[in-house]
């Protein structure tokens, strides 16, 4: 090795490392990063094969029906006291605390994520595309998959080409839902100047008799077109509460997203 006579001789006065050598290392150096980026390369391309041909075997060769049983399969609770489904909710008195209640008839008010809950169909506060968006509407696509954007392009295919009209109600199955249906429904924009009532009334009691045709018999709604479509909450509560006050067959659930909006519907339905 090289070795400085004193340590403050430069090293271009050591003879031993010659031009070839550095530009060898160099030369080394380039074919090892070069060869590592390749493989790096074909194994993603191997990776990226392999998770195809997974959704591939797993969308041709298994049955849709098959499909949805194994989902559900995987949805049941190991250990339960009873068949009685549960949801968990923040109970009106204290929002530091929750509890497991069973639904047990009637209309309910809960703060809870509506796309958590085990119910028969849960209502999508959806717009005319049925596309998907923000709000409820987006994060009930993520949390059922991407199955239920094709579903509703089915609808928007063969039966609805130009779009689900404000007030009326479609259905789909859940798929990778807790709930095995997803009702949708389009709420009135009070910023597009839809301000009748009545349009709003249309989308819960639409929504509720889709519910009953398919032999629902518990099923959760959003607050539909209060937040970003402009309607007061207790506008929108009480709409909510005498439309679907009739439907006695139905076990109602309203799940909200916040405390102040539970209050709002708790105090409707103790009216």
């Amino acid at each position: 090795m090289c070795k400085p006579s004193t340590p403050y001789v430069h090293w271009e006065r050591c003879h031993d490392v010659t031009p070839e050598a550095i530009v060898h290392g160099a030369t080394f150096s380039i074919a090892t990063h070069a060869f590592l980026y390749i493989l790096l390369c074909v194994l993603m391309y191997f990776m990226g094969i392999m998770s195809n041909l997974y959704t591939f075997i797993r969308e041709s060769y298994i049955p849709a029906r098959l499909r949805t049983a194994l989902q559900a399969v995987s949805r049941i609770p190991l250990c339960t006291k009873s068949p009685t489904p549960h949801v968990r909710v923040t109970l009106p008195d204290s929002g530091a605390r929750s509890a497991y209640l069973p639904y047990d008839g009637g209309m309910h008010a809960i703060t809870a994520d509506i796309t958590t809950l085990r119910v028969d169909a849960i209502v999508n506060a959806a717009n005319s595309s049925l596309l998907g968006g923000g709000g409820v509407d987006g994060a009930i696509h993520r949390a059922a998959g991407r199955e239920l954007l094709a579903a509703c392009c089915k609808i928007r295919r063969e039966q609805l080409p130009a779009g689900l009209p404000v007030g009326n109600a479609v259905i789909t199955p859940g798929f990778n839902l807790p709930a095995r249906f997803v009702i949708h429904t389009v709420g009135p924009n009070r910023h597009r100047g839809q301000t009748d009532p009545q349009l709003l009334a249309q989308a819960f009691e639409n929504s509720a008799l889709v519910a009953a045709q398919h032999h629902v018999h518990t099923i959760a709604f959003p607050a539909i077109s209060a937040g970003v479509y402009g309607w007061d909450m207790a506008q929108v509560a009480h709409i909510g509460v005498t439309t679907l006050q009739k439907f006695h067959e139905l076990d109602i659930t309203f799940a909200l997203i916040s405390q102040e909006a539970t209050e709002i519907w708790l105090a409707e339905l103790e009216r």
